[in-house]
């Protein structure tokens, strides 16, 4: 809603997103846009909720062209590698890099999950004894 109860225009609101994404505050875009803080802020968020899909999707296919890419260069450089020996050393060193970096994209590098028990069922003398195992 403008200042005077009104809802904003299509060009306001855009506005309101323009600025937010440009890190401008909520106040000085309320300023700017004719409206309170609090319009600004249920806009930015009714935007954020609608585009959340949207970004999770076009992130998904980014990082499925960039894993496909990195596949491709380590094949590649593992034919190369069939050169020279100072080719081979080179092309190895690149196709190890191209896996490295796919697998981090790719998430395989996810630190492993640590469980902890708890000693919260224990009796005392109990939790002092697997305390004394570590």
């Amino acid at each position: 809603m403008g200042k005077r109860g009104n809802p904003l225009t299509p060009t306001k609101i855009d506005q309101i997103i323009e600025l937010k994404l440009e890190q401008v505050s909520v106040r000085e875009i309320a300023a700017a846009v004719g409206c309170d803080k609090d319009t600004v802020s249920k806009y930015w968020h009714q935007w954020l909720d609608e585009t959340a899909e949207e970004r999770r999707e076009h992130l998904e296919r980014h990082r499925s062209e960039v894993i496909a890419r990195l596949g491709s260069v380590a094949r590649r450089a593992r034919v190369e590698a069939a050169g020279s020996p100072a080719d081979r050393v080179r092309f190895l060193g690149e196709e190890r890099q191209a896996w490295r970096a796919l697998s981090t994209v790719a998430g395989f590098d996810a630190p492993t999950r640590i469980q902890l028990a708890t000693f919260d069922t224990m009796t005392e003398e109990e939790a002092a004894a697997a305390l004394d195992k570590l």
